[in-house]
């Protein structure tokens, strides 16, 4: 009995002390995924322990650059049967929401955290989605919803005429979601390459499905037509000049050609498109009244010698000179227009005669009350300069010299 005792009272000893040193020998290490995650992969851990050992729970972290992007907790496969190797596993690592890159996957057992091993994530981008093309005229614009990855580098916009060979034809950035251009009448069609980053300095591209933009040709210039009135008048426009006419029983019609007015009822008159009378070439109908446009624009010309012609509403004749007229402007009679003329306006005809001063814009006052300027305005300007005090005093300067002069030279010949 003693010696059993003590037998026992060893294995309870040596079973203790293994137990202490197998508590320290605990390891797990990371067996899926690979090197590279190119998509969604399972994640497993691998836990190596002693039989006196207990684990209770694995996790598997995901780190980037000393930050944790992605935590899992795992489950036992096999640990009813086995005594010091076990499998944890049960999770899928979706890189698609993270960007591109080397990462670090570390097991953790009961909340301790084991060295893990490198990962590099290289997942291709998403195609856009929602592509369409619109046209308006000749412009074409391209529009689409971009790709959910992080961190998109851009996107190529490739064309081609239809059946044609594709080219690339802008390079825009990921922020982006349509592009515009003008094109000549065909039929095109368009797809997006969305461009990502690998993680190691490289790219990875993927190309969207085409899609079709018909560009018309422009409607046809419309030719101008010729506009017949009621009752047999028409209306015909030849070398720029414009005639018209009023229907009737007559028949008749007015036709601006080179300056010859045709009169209804076949009279006629021809001449200078610029004189306000002509010389009657044909017919005996009576004839039609000048247009006041046509009547202002020729009445200060005359159609030949010895010719005279009425005078524009405004302008009276009033003086002789030398056997001519002199043209005035009849203060009765309110021009086409009323202007002022100051320091920096030509001189014409057109004479203003409001109540306005042209140089301070007040009334104009004369004795205390506001008066009309009228005819002569200029003539009394002109007397009121030869009046000023600044031609008066040269004048009397020069009489005082010329008698101190005379008295001057007769007190030299009595001396």
């Amino acid at each position: 009995m003693r010696r059993l005792a003590a037998t026992v009272a060893t294995a309870l000893i040596v079973v203790l002390a293994t137990a202490g040193t197998a508590a320290a020998t605990v390891t797990a290490s990371v067996t899926s995924p690979g090197a590279k995650i190119e998509g969604p992969a399972a994640v497993s851990v691998r836990v190596d322990r002693e039989l006196t050992d207990s684990v209770n729970r694995v996790d598997v972290r995901l780190r980037r650059g000393g930050d944790a992007v992605w935590d899992a907790s795992l489950t036992c496969g096999n640990c009813g049967t086995a005594w010091t190797t076990s499998d944890w596993g049960g999770k899928t690592l979706n890189p698609g929401g993270l960007p591109n890159g080397t990462y670090q996957l570390h097991p953790v057992i009961d909340g301790k955290e084991f060295g893990g091993r490198d990962v590099w994530i290289s997942v291709a981008p998403s195609r856009v989605s929602n592509l369409k093309t619109s046209v308006s005229g000749q412009d074409v614009t391209v529009t689409w919803t971009r790709a959910p990855e992080p961190d998109i580098s851009g996107y190529r916009v490739q064309r081609r005429i239809k059946d044609g060979a594709w080219q690339q034809i802008a390079s825009i950035g990921p922020g982006a979601d349509r592009y515009a251009e003008r094109l000549s009448p065909g039929k095109y069609e368009y797809r997006i390459v969305t461009v990502r980053p690998d993680g190691k300095g490289g790219h990875i591209t993927v190309t969207s499905s085409a899609v079709a933009a018909a560009v018309s040709p422009p409607p046809a210039p419309t030719q101008p037509s010729e506009t017949s009135g009621s009752g047999g008048g028409s209306t015909e426009s030849t070398g720029g000049s414009t005639g018209g006419s009023t229907g009737g029983s007559d028949d008749g019609s007015t036709t601006a050609t080179g300056g010859t007015t045709v009169q209804p009822g076949g009279g006629a008159a021809t001449g200078d498109p610029a004189s306000a009378e002509g010389e009657g070439t044909g017919g005996d109908g009576p004839q039609q009244a000048p247009s006041e446009a046509s009547t202002t624009q020729t009445s200060a010309r005359t159609a030949g010698a010895g010719r005279r012609v009425a005078p524009p509403p405004g302008v009276r004749r009033s003086l002789m000179l030398g056997g001519g007229e002199l043209s005035l402007p009849d203060p009765q009679v309110a021009g086409p227009r009323e202007r002022f003329y100051g320091q920096d306006q030509p001189f014409s005809e057109e004479l203003d005669y409001g109540d306005i001063d042209p140089i301070t814009g007040e009334p104009r006052v004369r004795d205390g009350t506001a008066t009309r300027r009228v005819p002569g305005a200029v003539q009394e300007f002109v007397v009121a300069q030869l009046n000023t005090p600044l031609v008066a005093i040269p004048i009397a300067a020069g009489l005082l010299c010329i008698a101190l002069g005379l008295h001057g030279m007769r007190w030299l010949r009595q001396g």
